[in-house]
This record gives C-alpha cells, structure tokens and sequence, in this order.
C-alpha cells in the first residue's frame, strides 16, 4: 500500500469511472473539478491510496480561507472508495487518510475537515460506521445537496413522459404549444444576466460571470474521451427572446442539474418544463441513463421541490456531511461564531 500525493489525471479518474455507475456527483472529485478550484482561486490537494498499482481511496481536498490565517478544508463526494475493498482495508485506508489530513492541517493551519462522501443512506451504513470510528462526526452543515431526486432517462419517451405527473405533462405541451425554440449555446453573457435577475427576485446569491465562464472553460465537451465530465448551457427562446436557461453537468452515464434562470414575464410559457424535458432526450440520445434534479429539500426550498417532484423518478438520500477536527482551540470558536450567526439572521 502507498499513499501518492502525485497523480496524473488519468490514472486518478480511473476510479471515478469505476465508481460513477449511480449519480452521486462525483464529478466534484473528478481531475478537472480539482483544476476549476484551482481557476476559480482555491488551493486543492490530492491523496491517492495504491495497492496493486490500482488506487483504492482517493479524496480531493479543497482548501477555503477563513478569517486569522486560518482556513477549513472541503472534500465534496468524497473520499472515494473501490467498491471491491474489504471492511478491514477500508478501515486502515481511512487510518492512513486521517494521518495524512493531520500532516496537512499543520501545513494550511486549518481548522477541521468537511467531507460528504458519495454513500447512499442507509445502505452504506457500514462505511459510516468506520468513518465515525475513524473521529469523524455528523455534522448538520450540508454544502452539496443530502438529498435529490433521480429520473430513470432509459425508458421510451411515452413510459418517460408518463412517469411524470398529470401538472407537468401539461405544462410541457403548453410549452410546445407556444412555439419554444430550445438551442445550445455557450452565451455565458446572456445566461448571467438572466440568473442576476432570477437570483434578485428569488432572493439567493449567484457566483461571480468569472464562476461560470471558468466552469465552462474547465469542462469542455472531449469527442474523445467520452466519460469525462463537461458542461453544457441550454436556453429556450420565444422569438428570439430568452425566456429560461440551465446550465447541465453531463459526467457518464449521469447528468445532472446545477443552475437554472427563468424569466418572470414569461412565466406562462413554461419554459422550465420543456427545458428539462429536452435535456432528458437529448441526453438519453447520447447514451446517458439518470438525470439527477440536484437537490430537493420541502422545508428550504419548497417550490423548487415541489418542480422537481413533478418529474417523477426515485429520491435517493446521501450520508450528509462529516467533520474532522483538526485544531480544538479554534474549531470551538468556529463553532461559537457561526451560533451567533444563526442569531443574528433571526
């Protein structure tokens, strides 16, 4: 067994391949997810565990500032484990993975480690077991959405369409009643501005242009390593006009659904409906198996969940979120903070 920090990038997706056959995002752990961080202005870090030159756990690591030099690190879906390891192996890989996060902490003086490993729940129990033994603790802090809702895109377009609900099959003809053009685009201006106006009248907070040109940038289309993860932007149009857009991570055989922007005025057009219905096709076309919606939660997002619902298809629940301490001292006062935090947005 050996520990690599250095990689290449084929050989650290290997095992995100192997590992991707549901959507559980692991394109958040994918050689190109870590050169994105790196764009976008964060420091990242990659820990491989070899056995039989094949790797068997593997994390990638993203350092974020916090205030007084200090800083947290964030593994998202992961770390990554071979399916095929042992209980006994699992246990020493995630020994010699803590070590190493310790080693690190001394190095970025951080804080704790956040990690949302890519486990189903409750079905992976025993790898949650072994992470808590491993000092890692629940937290109730999720970055990535816990829970999302997966759509079975295999099926024909009459058994696909008629999993939906009665509400959104409608909408979805009305859509095609009125004429929408639905087009692929790389217009990273006109998507922009449409999600400022979104995020302003839904009241939540968009990325910088920069966020989205770099994501664009990092994960283009390659004919020809197909399993590769890349993104595409799809608007829907009323006579030249643009009335709804989302932005699609494509990682096989997954896709899912990271942002969407849709005009208030023409909210009658039901333009998020073809949209998706659309990308499900399209995707489907291309060999593809799930789209996953990306996060549902009733209580945070209600409407949005209640869309999503619309869809059909299965909810599947991940582990959540864990945390390793790493510094008491300042973890204690981290933990003050965001109370008071809580507090004050009461």
């Amino acid at each position: 067994m050996k520990t690599d920090g250095q990689t290449g990038q084929k050989d650290w997706d290997e095992l995100i391949v192997l590992e991707n056959t549901f959507p559980k995002g692991l394109f958040l752990q994918s050689w190109r997810w870590g050169e994105f961080q790196n764009k976008i202005g964060h420091k990242t870090f990659r820990f491989q565990i070899k056995a039989s030159k094949n790797s068997k756990l593997q994390a990638l690591i993203i350092q974020h500032e916090l205030p007084m030099g200090k800083s947290y690190l964030y593994c998202p879906r992961g770390p990554v484990i071979a399916s095929e390891v042992n209980k006994e192996s699992i246990k020493e890989y995630l020994l010699d993975f803590v070590e190493k996060i310790h080693l690190l902490s001394r190095q970025t003086g951080s804080v704790f480690l956040k990690v949302e490993p890519p486990w189903i729940s409750p079905e992976q129990k025993d790898l949650l077991d072994l992470l808590k033994e491993s000092n890692f603790h629940a937290s109730d802090k999720n970055i990535q959405p816990k829970t999302t809702r997966v759509v079975d895109i295999t099926k024909s377009d009459l058994e696909l369409e008629a999993s939906f609900k009665p509400k959104t099959r409608y909408n979805i003809r009305l859509a095609q009643k009125h004429g929408l053009n639905i087009k692929e685009t790389k217009d990273i201006d006109s998507f922009f501005g449409l999600l400022q106006k979104t995020a302003s009248r839904d009241g939540f907070k968009t990325h910088s242009k920069n966020h989205y040109l770099n994501l664009m940038e990092c994960f283009q289309e390659d004919k020809k390593e197909k399993k590769q993860p890349f993104t595409k932007i799809f608007f829907a149009e009323k006579n030249k006009e643009l009335v709804g857009a989302i932005l699609i991570m494509f990682h096989y055989p997954n896709v899912y659904y990271l942002h969407g922007a849709f005009s208030y005025e023409h909210r009658s057009l039901m333009s998020p409906h073809l949209l998706h219905r659309h990308v499900m096709e399209k995707s489907r076309s291309l060999g593809f198996k799930n789209y996953d919606l990306w996060g549902i939660d009733e209580k945070r997002w209600p409407g949005v969940t209640r869309f999503k619902e619309g869809f059909g298809g299965t909810i599947s629940n991940l582990a959540g979120s864990f945390d390793l301490v790493l510094d008491k001292s300042w973890w204690q006062a981290y933990k003050t903070i965001s109370s008071l935090r809580k507090l004050w947005r009461r």
